[in-house]
């Protein structure tokens, strides 16, 4: 699954289920894309979800060097929460594990 695809899921379960506000799914969304295009400009290629390690989130990091430890803390709390809930909704899905 691409990272924009998992993204748009993503989005309707923080709305919905995790009742999250409209503006902090709007900044977790602006941080995902944001990665997504890094991720791109890196690879040159959309990357799906399955192919994601942590050193691909270690080096988005080190090059969010110029931004304030705030919003580098927002970017990463984005990502980890998309994480999350890839784990806990696509185990299930795919394997029949309940994460």
């Amino acid at each position: 699954m691409e990272i924009l695809e998992a993204l748009k899921l993503f989005e309707q379960h923080a709305l919905q289920a995790q009742r999250l506000s409209p503006r902090t799914v709007a900044a977790y969304r602006s941080d995902v894309r944001q990665f997504a295009a890094w991720l791109h400009r890196q690879t040159d290629a959309s990357q799906h979800v399955e192919q994601l390690t942590p050193a691909d989130i270690e080096h988005y990091a080190a090059s969010r060097a110029h931004v304030s430890a705030a919003t580098l803390q927002r970017n990463l709390a984005a990502m980890s929460s998309l994480f999350r809930f890839l784990a806990r909704n696509l185990a299930e899905k795919w394997w029949g594990l309940k994460v």
